[in-house]
C-alpha cells in the first residue's frame, strides 16, 4: 500500500523538489502526494517513480517542472483535470488543472492549453523552448528564481 503525503504552501516565493533522489530511508518512490498551492506563483519539481497531484494550485500562473521529456509522457483527461503518466517503467503519474505551466526537460506548455487539445481532438500546441526543466534541480531552481534563489 502506498503512503499519501499532503503539502501546504505558504504564500512567498517557494521552489519545492519532490524528486526520489533523497537518501533510502527518506524516499518519496511509491507515495501519493497531494499539494494545496497559494495565490501566488508556486514553482514545483516532480521527480519520477510516485503520483503528484497540484489539481488544487488555486491562483496565479504555476510552474510544474518535471523530469522528463515531453515525449516521456502520455497525456490524458482525468474529468477536467489533465494526467501525464510516464512512458517508460518509473511509474509516475502527475495530476494538473488548468491555468499552470508544466514544463519538461525540452520545453513548457500550458496546462489550459493541452486540455483543450485533450478534449477536442485537436493536436497538441508546440513546447515554449525559452523554459526548461533541463539540468540539475539547483540549476532549475537558480534559473527560475534568480537573484531570490537560496
Amino acid at each position: 500500500m502506498s503512503k499519501t503525503s499532503r503539502y501546504f504552501v505558504q504564500p512567498g516565493v517557494n521552489f519545492l523538489d519532490f524528486s526520489p533522489a533523497y537518501p533510502e530511508d527518506t524516499s518519496l518512490e511509491g507515495q501519493r502526494i497531494q499539494l494545496r498551492g497559494t495565490s501566488s506563483v508556486d514553482r514545483v519539481y516532480v521527480g519520477l517513480g510516485f503520483s503528484f497531484d497540484f489539481t488544487f494550485s488555486l491562483g496565479s500562473t504555476d510552474l510544474i517542472f518535471v523530469a522528463g521529456a515531453r515525449a516521456d509522457f502520455i497525456a490524458s483527461l482525468s474529468g477536467s483535470n489533465l494526467r501525464l503518466t510516464s512512458d517508460g517503467g518509473s511509474d509516475t503519474q502527475i495530476t494538473l488543472g488548468t491555468g499552470d505551466r508544466v514544463v519538461f526537460t525540452d520545453g513548457a506548455l500550458s496546462t489550459t492549453a493541452l486540455i483543450g487539445a485533450l478534449q477536442s481532438g485537436n493536436a497538441e500546441p508546440a513546447l515554449d523552448t525559452s523554459l526548461t526543466a533541463s539540468g540539475t534541480v539547483a540549476e532549475v531552481v537558480q534559473r527560475t528564481l534568480g537573484a531570490t534563489a537560496p
